[in-house]
């Protein structure tokens, strides 16, 4: 008998009375199993959600403040739809509770409350074993390059310097390859067309997120292939939207299977990446040429190699890039605020051109800082903080179980009245006397790359790439943005933070021949430049 034969009397075989039987009975079971299955998880999402309000109480034993949930989702409809606005009806409260299915998180706005979970209160809360690892997807893409990691080789360095000083020194190192890779992305940006832009939502995102993947990929790991770069940064910015929508409603993926499919997709291609730049500082090493990247990687396996390395990629890449679509809004929003920036950098720079600008002259930029430091406080880049409870502690008048999950919401905790002074209106000065707080009574309610040991090592950086990209803009450029009405800016942001369709109209107010590093052949600061009009 044929392949043919063998399926044409199978489908005769399923034909006729006895066949309608046969569908009749196949489908029953399937009925009965996805039945059965259905029951098992309500039950078991039931017998959570008691447990957990029967544990997670106020110290004088009443219920927590927080809003109504449903009996199996709990508020995954509220947060889903306005993430922030769900979050702000309880931000006058010493703790509130919210559910994502039949697991609550706890959230934290107090000055106080924020210093003992993020500083780690002696080990009672530490960062989640990781907390990617709530999402299948990324479980999977984990998975799937890990047994190729195991076989690699890793060169570290397990004596090199990984202070923030030596941070700070690549940074200086580096300042001329960051000054120009921040004018070659004005000068994209000054490329795009009104119709580009109106055909795609995210062609001033993607510019200004390829652009900064191709800077750190390079001032970090001295890796220069713009083509790779630029995908791997799209991918990125796809997977952090994806991946944020998966933490308020981890059902999500049962009406996008086709953005699941992707982010599955895109996380595995960064991992991959990951590997690929492994490799990368593994051959810098073999040359002797071992960095702070190197130093900072440590004493790790090789797969914890691989997670460092990629972790380091996806925060370089995301906490800037948003950072500088936002500074382009409230500084064409403000052009108050972008006079005195260009009034500062006159007296600054004086006759020189901002090509000519030195790393010494960032110092006395404290008006661009201020302007940096604001739009990063109404707009931070960490959507949220999660740590996770060791041992039964009492927590801001709650009485938390070990396991739970506390958030420290950066927005939140920036819009506090109880901290700042009308947190809702753009106020560089209040960051011109006190960079680190911002006036406000505790450092820790200024939080947009954390406090405490976990605080982000690279925020230096981040904040100087950010006063050389103000200080290119102000000098060079005027700029006018704008939103389809869909996504006009509201005071309550994207859940990701991300200035969704933003647009942005740059026109340059000066002619001046900027030299400009070529990020795709430069090794180092001293590389060959190339003229740019």
């Amino acid at each position: 008998m044929t392949f043919e034969d063998g399926i044409g009397s199978t489908l005769k075989g399923w034909g006729g009375i006895e066949g309608d039987l046969r569908w009749n009975y196949f489908a029953g079971a399937c009925a009965a199993v996805v039945g059965v299955g259905l029951t098992g998880w309500v039950v078991k999402e039931w017998y959570r959600t008691r447990w957990w309000e029967k544990h997670l109480r106020k110290v004088d034993g009443s219920r927590p403040d927080g809003p109504p949930r449903s009996l199996l989702l709990g508020n995954v409809p509220q947060l889903s739809r306005a993430f922030y606005k769900t979050l702000y009806q309880y931000i006058d409260r010493e703790s509130s509770v919210f559910w994502i299915l039949s697991t609550p998180f706890v959230v934290v706005t107090d000055p106080d409350s924020v210093r003992r979970v993020l500083g780690g209160d002696g080990g009672v809360y530490s960062k989640p074993k990781y907390f990617g690892y709530r999402s299948k997807a990324v479980k999977t893409a984990v998975a799937s390059q890990q047994k190729a990691a195991e076989s690699e080789t890793a060169q570290l360095d397990e004596t090199g310097d990984v202070s923030r000083r030596a941070l700070g020194q690549l940074a200086q190192d580096k300042f001329k390859v960051i000054l120009a890779g921040m004018g070659e992305l004005l000068s994209r940006l000054e490329g795009l067309t009104i119709k580009d832009m109106a055909s795609d939502d995210d062609a001033v995102i993607g510019i200004v997120q390829s652009g900064i993947t191709r800077l750190n990929l390079q001032v970090l790991f001295e890796y220069s292939d713009s083509r790779l770069a630029d995908d791997i940064g799209m991918r990125i910015l796809h997977a952090g939207r994806e991946f944020a929508q998966e933490m308020v409603n981890p059902l999500g993926f049962l009406f996008r299977p086709l953005a699941l499919a992707r982010f599955l997709f895109d996380a595995i291609a960064i991992i991959r990446f990951g590997r690929a730049l492994g490799r990368h500082l593994d051959h810098l090493a073999s040359t002797g040429a071992k960095g702070w990247v190197h130093a900072w990687i440590g004493k790790v396996g090789k797969v914890g190699k691989l997670g460092k390395v990629t972790g380091l990629v996806m925060a370089s890449t995301q906490t800037v890039p948003t950072a500088t679509l936002w500074l382009l809004y409230y500084l064409s929003e403000h052009p108050r605020e972008l006079e005195k920036i260009r009034a500062e950098l006159r007296q600054i720079l004086g006759e020189r051109m901002i090509s000519e600008m030195s790393y010494d002259d960032l110092k006395p930029m404290v008006y661009a800082e201020s302007v940096v430091r604001e739009t990063l406080r109404l707009r931070p880049p960490f959507p949220v903080l999660v740590k996770e409870c060791q041992r039964d502690d009492d927590l801001a008048g709650l009485r938390i179980p070990s396991g739970t999950s506390v958030y420290i919401v950066p927005w939140l905790v920036h819009q506090n009245t109880k901290s700042w002074e009308e947190p809702e209106k753009f106020r560089p000065e209040r960051f011109l006397n006190a960079p680190e707080s911002g006036g406000a009574p505790s450092s820790f309610a200024y939080l947009p790359f954390s406090r405490g040991s976990r605080m982000c090592g690279g925020y230096r950086l981040a904040i100087m790439e950010l006063k050389i990209f103000v200080a290119r803009f102000a000098y060079q450029y005027d700029c006018k943005t704008s939103f389809p009405p869909s996504f006009e800016p509201e005071y309550f942001p994207p859940l990701n933070m991300s200035p969704l369709g933003m647009r942005a109209e740059i026109s340059r107010r000066d002619r001046e021949v900027d030299v400009i590093v070529d990020l795709s052949k430069s090794s180092n600061s001293s590389s060959s430049d190339s003229t740019s009009q």
